[in-house]
């Protein structure tokens, strides 16, 4: 994967706070969150942020506690359905990942 798009990625474990200032480095809203063996687990965006904030959450719990594990990725031979995800879901960023879920690549939405 570009060393460039290390920007749009999260350890589980990092502080909510922390995750916020790199969501906010990055450009694309979004952060990729990963366990420590590389696996994607899940998304986590500046909205989901906001929500939790608004709900009394404190920007010191892991990111684990706010991300979505429910989100968009596609595997290597489909990337293709990147733009079509892009607009019908309304996301910035789409993982790559092979069958055992480990990060191959991310694309961006711009």
């Amino acid at each position: 994967m570009d060393k460039r798009k290390e920007k749009y990625l999260v350890y589980s474990d990092v502080k909510l706070r922390e995750a916020l200032a790199l969501i906010e480095d990055n450009g694309h809203h979004t952060l990729i969150v990963l366990s420590h063996s590389g696996s994607v687990v899940g998304t986590l965006t500046d909205g989901d942020v906001r929500r939790r904030l608004l709900e009394g959450r404190l920007l010191e719990i892991p990111v684990t506690d706010v991300m979505k594990t429910d989100f968009v990725a596609l595997r290597p031979d489909n990337t293709e359905q990147a733009k079509e995800l892009f607009k019908k879901e309304g996301i910035f960023l789409i993982p790559v990942v092979d069958e055992n879920a480990r990060l191959i690549d991310v694309i961006e939405a711009y």
